[in-house]
Parts: structure tokens; sequence; C-alpha cells
């Protein structure tokens, strides 16, 4: 690749996370409705979804093999694994910031995804709007380039990635769990497609969703 296609797959990068940093801290300043929380998502999808559409090749196609039963087999099982990295990684940081899990809970009450009356728009939009769009995002606009910058280094690529979506989780709680998560589904998405890390990602929300309920 020449320095030019070098600099536009940084700009890239660069661009993206500086457009969707600024809305993720002043969302969680501002109260937000079902309506807003909604609305908000479907915008995230729907641009983000439009940049990795109209993003030149090479980039990660949405899927590498035909789906078969053993595809969604394997897909369960990377599921099943990125929940359980979660659950080890917050425990840990649980255990070492006690603090910081009670600004979470916190923070997840007011979100309306816990709590005794949690919100059926707001775990409708974290299982099943949320992670199209973040995928998108993450593992379709700024891996797809990532992995052009470095195309010899893709396991580097994978994990520059994962911290990057922790961090846009703004909370050390759930960025590093969700770090821990974005380890998984980057390497479901180089080896399967975006469409496998985008299953995956919904799959962890929904059993975390029922374990939590």
């Amino acid at each position: 690749m020449n320095c030019s296609g070098r600099f536009r797959d940084a700009g890239s990068i660069l661009l993206a996370l500086i457009l969707v940093y600024p809305i993720e801290l002043i969302t969680g300043l501002i109260p937000q409705t079902d309506v807003s929380i909604v609305a908000m998502h479907l915008g995230f999808l729907l641009f983000y979804g439009g940049w990795y559409r109209r993003t030149e090749e090479p980039k990660l196609p949405m899927l590498n093999e035909r789906p078969s039963l053993k595809l969604f087999l394997k897909l369960i099982g990377l599921a099943f694994l990125a929940y359980g990295a979660a659950m080890l990684v917050a425990g840990f940081m649980i255990g070492r910031f006690p603090e910081a899990y009670e600004y979470y809970e916190a923070g997840m009450d007011e979100a309306g995804l816990t709590g005794e009356d949690p919100s059926v728009f707001s775990l409708f939009t974290a299982v099943f709007i949320a992670p199209v769009g973040e995928e998108m995002l993450f593992r379709g606009v700024v891996l797809s380039h990532m992995i052009r910058l470095m195309p010899r280094r893709r396991n580097i690529a994978v994990w520059l990635t994962a911290i990057l979506f922790g961090a846009f989780h703004l909370d050390l709680i759930q960025g590093s769990y969700t770090a821990a998560v974005g380890l998984v589904l980057g390497y479901a998405a180089v080896k399967y497609g975006l469409a496998a890390s985008v299953w995956i990602h919904m799959a962890v929300n929904i059993i975390g969703t029922l374990l939590a309920v």
C-alpha cells in the first residue's frame, strides 16, 4: 500500500472515532428517554452501516463461508467464550475497584437495563439494535481499515480495536469486560465475517440480559 492509501485509512479510523466518542459522552450526561435511546442507536446503525458499505475493498466481508449448522455451533461456542471472558474480567475488576462497580450499577439502572423494572425498549435496543451499529463501526469500519494499515499484523489490529471498543463505553468496569468481548468479536469478524461478529455480539447481550432478569 502506498503512503496516500495509508493516510486515508488512518484518517478514516480517526474520523470514525472522533465522531462517535463525543456523542457517547454527551448522551451519557443527558437524561435519555426510551424513544431517544432507540432513535440514537438506529441512527448509529444507519450511519456506520452506510459507511461500511461505502468502504472500498479490501474490507472484512459480511460472511466468509456459507451458513451451516457447523458454523452456527461454532458461533454459539464463541458467544459463550466471549461471555465467560467478560465475566472473568468483570469479576477481577469489581474486586479491585468496588467503587467503580457502584458507579457502573447506577449507570445501568439509569439506562433502564437493570433494576426492578427494566425498560423493554432499552433491553430491545441493547440486544438487537446496538450490537449491529457497534459492529459496523468497530469491526466493519475501524478493524477493516486497521487491517489494511497492518495486513501482516492482524492480531495487533484486533487487540487495538478491542481496546477502542472498551474505551467507547466510558466506564471502567463495562469498558474492561467489553474489551474482552471485543477480542472474540474481532477474531470472529476476521475468520468468519462481520455477520458472525454481529450475531455473537447479539448472543452475548441476550445471555447477559437473561441472566440479569
